[in-house]
């Protein structure tokens, strides 16, 4: 096994994530952000990686099943409903709605993940969860390649720090494991605030710039460990929805969401096939999965839960 870092001055190439299991950080904030938006009963969020691609796709849905969201230069994007800031997305705004979500940065990194065997989007707040989301995808072994999203393809030091502690939480207790230079550097950085998270907020130019612009609170909620309760887990094949009970074709055209790359809770749920008017819908689930499988290693669809 395997475990690497690209800690923010570069996107990952095709080559770097195919087959891997791609673990994205991005704790200021849209990783904390997606965490919160689905904690409060978001059907899905879906990355996009311009402003104009969240308005186009809406309007092919009903305006009160959609919120648009995401934030250039820190600010919430002009017309979108919602920002970037966790405390946004309450219950209230988000509760049964599909986010379409564009960021500055961890939404280009997610999307640049096409490819990977897995992909999970990870931060502080969900930290400990990923871990064990990760160990079991690799009990069978296989390599694992953490993704930090950076600033403006620079490194920042609350993305390196997050993606020590979880290239230490899914080394540990494991043999073999082979470390690549940027993971053993961002656990040596880690060390360095193992349970300092005020000094973490402190010394990042990112958590400063934040805190700055009026988003002080975010960057307490943003540096908070595991303050989530699950892991985020994506699927990001373009052309069919993940799930096997989506093979047949005329499911697969017929799916509202499975053409996009979507961020969605992991727990069990089952098929519904067909909406009222007894169409193809979306698939929610393999019905032949066993309810006895770890509950982070299935997944539902995207648009019903």
């Amino acid at each position: 096994m395997r475990i690497d870092a690209l800690l923010g001055d570069a996107l990952p190439t095709p080559a770097e994530v195919a087959g891997k299991v791609v673990v994205v950080i991005d704790v200021l904030r849209a990783a904390t952000t997606v965490v919160t938006a689905l904690a409060h009963g978001a059907r899905a969020v879906i990355p996009f990686d311009s402003v104009d691609e969240p308005a186009v796709f809406a309007k092919q849905y009903p305006r009160d099943e959609i919120r648009l969201a995401g934030e250039r230069r820190m600010q919430r994007i002009s017309g979108f409903d919602l920002g970037n800031s966790p405390s946004e997305y309450t219950a209230a705004a988000v509760q049964g709605r599909t986010i379409l979500y564009s960021t500055t940065n961890g939404t280009v990194a997610l999307l640049a993940t096409t490819g990977a065997r897995l992909c999970f989007f990870s931060a502080f707040v969900n930290c400990t969860e990923s871990v064990a989301a990760v160990r079991n995808a690799t009990r069978a072994g296989g390599d694992v390649l953490i993704v930090c999203a950076g600033h403006d393809r620079r490194s920042t030091l609350e993305d390196v720090t997050c993606a020590g502690r979880m290239a230490r939480g899914i080394a540990r207790g494991r043999t073999s494991v082979v470390w690549g230079d940027g993971a053993r550097a961002a656990a040596l950085i880690e060390r360095r605030f193992l349970s300092d998270m005020k000094r973490l907020a402190s010394e990042a130019t990112h958590a400063r710039s934040l805190t700055a612009a009026g988003f002080g609170a975010d960057v307490d909620t943003c540096l908070t460990i595991d303050a989530g309760d699950r892991p985020l887990r994506s699927a990001h094949e373009l052309n069919r929805c993940a799930e096997p009970c989506c093979a047949a074709s005329s499911l697969r055209s017929a799916c509202r969401f499975c053409r996009r790359f979507c961020l969605v809770r992991s727990f069990f749920s089952v098929c519904r096939t067909a909406d009222a008017a007894g169409m193809p819908l979306v698939c929610s689930g393999p019905l032949a999965r066993s309810r006895s499988a770890p509950w982070w290693s299935v997944w539902e669809c995207p648009v019903l839960r």
